[in-house]
């Protein structure tokens, strides 16, 4: 056998292996896998990207609260959570570009990145969004601000991380365009996939990506094929580098002042503080959805013949038991509140007296057995108590039963504060207190030192309901509200 007969051998089996491969893939991203369900893998990893890009849009949000120079701002956060179909209180309409770079008049794409607008396009003076897998969102003044930036880093050489989403066949020209300074950028509407989804059709031409890099990866065939495979199957995704390695964020510090401050300026400067603190509060309150709404919503799933709102404490669970004759007789009737605070301090459903089972319904009036007063229902109290349990907002700073009383209490003066329509900011400060959050630990008050030693300051919890009981405009005589 010649030398070039050997070659077109090799050639052929190359070839041969790379249709087996392709085919596999095929398989691969149709067919369910061990841990998707029913969900064939394509739409497994298409579930995966939605929960991971709602999940950095909260963040970047979060980022802008704390700092609207940063991350995004709410018409970003609701441009992105309409991609990925999720439900918003003001629903917009985004429109995806594609975006592309001219290579001796072709188009090369970059997949898994893409713009995002308002309804109106690009050409409209709106602020856009741009996500590229490596970098995550980034929020621009408009689509000519997006069109600098992009230039900027490939004339700058920092467009390694951009040629991570060309095909690779194309990636040395692009890189040579665009470190000239003479990459022409270009954008095409993305529009939805056969299931309507815009990130699904996202994800295709990720995949036809990585059809086109595993036959780079296969032919020519050359040595380092089992290096160079792995690489080009691996999608690029995920949370960006720069939220990956961000340390916990502590928004509350302690509050010392300084020490050559005199008395009375010290607590001036805890007053400050204070408000400071109580800004960052209501800028996170107002990012952050009610619970009263949430627990609205719960109620009109649970009770879909009642008009909302509805009052929990207008809702009786009756327990009864049918004797002998067939008839029921009344054992229990309590209001469907107080059965769910008991709830949350207890895993036992309660439906039992003296080891017998018995029989429940919820009903408009107390006391009765009447079934022109019984409401149809979906779901037991026990449900409504633990999806209340799961939306609590206490945290894992507790352990074992501390842990326990904590999220129970919290719950419960979430609760409470729902029902009385308490104004947003006494709601979180008293929810603060029961738990006895760090945020209102740096809140502090002077208390005695032995001599020599710098003072500290730290806020008696007992003083708490006062102070919040008192005007807010009085804050800053903070004596006087408490005396």
């Amino acid at each position: 056998m010649t030398a070039q007969a050997f070659v077109q051998v090799v050639l052929r089996h190359a070839q041969l292996l790379f249709g087996h491969y392709e085919r596999a893939l095929t398989r691969f991203w149709n067919s369910p896998g061990p841990f998707t369900g029913n969900l064939i893998a394509r739409d497994a990893m298409l579930h995966f990207r939605r929960n991971q890009l709602a999940a950095e849009a909260n963040l970047r949000r979060a980022d802008n609260v704390i700092d609207p120079t940063q991350g995004i701002g709410e018409q970003g956060l609701a441009l992105v959570l309409g991609v990925i179909g999720a439900a918003v209180a003001a629903p917009v309409v985004p429109v995806l570009y594609r975006l592309s770079v001219t290579v001796k008049d072709r188009d090369v794409g970059l997949a898994g990145a893409f713009a995002i607008a308002p309804e109106g396009g690009l050409g409209s003076v709106q602020p856009v969004l741009l996500y590229t897998p490596q970098r995550g969102l980034e929020a621009f003044s408009g689509y000519s601000a997006l069109l600098d930036a992009l230039g900027l880093r490939g004339a700058n050489g920092d467009c390694d991380e951009i040629l991570l989403n060309v095909p690779v066949a194309d990636r040395e020209a692009v890189a040579q365009l665009l470190k000239a300074g003479r990459g022409r950028w270009v954008t095409a509407q993305l529009l939805a996939d056969a299931g309507g989804s815009l990130l699904g059709r996202v994800l295709d031409e990720q995949l036809v990506l990585q059809r086109a890099n595993l036959y780079s990866a296969f032919l020519p065939f050359r040595a380092g094929i089992l290096d160079r495979v792995p690489e080009v199957l691996a999608l690029a995704g995920g949370l960006p580098a720069d939220l990956v390695a961000r340390p916990l964020r502590a928004d509350t510090l302690p509050v010392v002042p300084p020490a050559d401050l005199a008395l009375g300026d010290q607590q001036i400067y805890l007053m400050e503080k204070l408000d400071a603190l109580n800004a960052l509060t209501a800028n996170l309150l107002r990012a952050m959805p009610e619970f009263n709404g949430f627990f609205q919503r719960r109620l009109a799933l649970m009770f879909p013949s009642l008009n909302t709102p509805i009052d929990p404490d207008g809702i009786y669970l009756t327990h009864y038991r049918v004797d002998e004759t067939g008839r029921k007789q009344l054992v229990s009737s309590k209001a469907l509140g107080s059965v769910l605070l008991a709830l949350l301090a207890s895993t036992e459903p309660g439906n039992e007296q003296d080891g017998v089972p018995l029989d429940w319904a919820f009903f408009r009036q107390a006391l009765t057995l009447n079934e022109e007063w019984q409401l149809p229902h979906v779901g037991s109290a026990n449900d409504l108590a633990h999806a209340v349990k799961k939306r609590s907002p206490a945290r894992s700073r507790h352990s074992g039963a501390r842990y326990r009383q904590a999220k129970v209490r919290s719950v419960s003066y979430w609760f409470d504060c729902a029902r009385a329509s308490w104004p947003p900011w006494r709601r979180w400060a008293v929810w603060m207190v029961r738990c006895r959050l760090p945020a209102v630990r740096p809140l502090t008050v002077c208390c005695a030192t032995r001599p020599g030693r710098r003072a500290r300051w730290r806020f008696p919890p007992s003083l708490v309901p006062r102070f919040i009981d008192c005007p807010w405009q009085t804050v800053r005589h903070w004596p006087a509200c408490l005396s």
